[in-house]
């Protein structure tokens, strides 16, 4: 089905709003999350999102929090 450009732009966060998503397990690295800042963008105008990666549960919810803290939320 074709997507029209109304429909791709819903798919995309908005330009301006603090997110992040936490990634299921990718390769070796058991915890990880990508945020976005709001701000930074690819040269097509789509979100740049920056990736942390932990190796225990106890360090993502401190950054998990950290984020919060700082007006992130989560998608």
């Amino acid at each position: 089905m074709k997507k029209y450009k109304s429909q791709l732009n819903e798919d995309r966060p908005q330009i301006g709003i603090k997110s992040y998503v936490i990634n299921p397990t990718i390769g070796k690295v058991k915890y990880s999350v990508s945020y976005y800042d709001g701000i930074s963008t690819h040269n097509d105008g789509s979100p740049f999102y920056g990736i942390a990666t932990f190796k225990n549960k106890s360090d993502l919810f401190k950054y998990i929090s950290r984020l919060t803290h700082e007006g992130y939320r989560e998608e």
